[in-house]
């Protein structure tokens, strides 16, 4: 299945699930994360750890959180496929057991909120 994404400054590309999963593992890579891929009907999956895998339909990334809800099921990450780079931040980031921050934090009190 192939997914097209309009954009009004880019020519329309084509994302597939396989190609948006090798994009996350070439992202990965730069932040010393490994992983293996599995492609098949449409979706891909990264395989980051054990306890961590993404799935793509090479639309979205989707990935559990780390959290639960409160009827013991575990809360999907979401991220855009054209994001990638956000996406392996964010996933690096939960990898390392710290909250991922888009933007420098300062805390009210003008500190570093450390």
């Amino acid at each position: 299945m192939e997914v097209v994404f309009p954009s009004p400054i880019r020519p329309r590309i084509a994302i597939t699930a396989e190609y948006a999963a090798k994009l996350l593992r070439v992202q990965l890579g730069r932040h010393g994360i490994a992983a293996d891929l599995h492609m098949g009907c449409g979706l891909a999956v990264v395989l980051v750890s054990a306890d961590l895998t993404v799935w793509t339909n090479g639309r979205w990334f989707r990935w559990p959180s780390g959290m639960w809800t409160l009827q013991g099921r575990p809360v999907y990450a979401f991220s855009p496929v054209v994001d990638v780079a956000t996406t392996a931040d964010r996933i690096a980031a939960q990898r390392r057991g710290v909250a991922y921050r888009p933007f420098p934090y300062t805390s009210p009190d003008g500190g570093d909120g450390v």
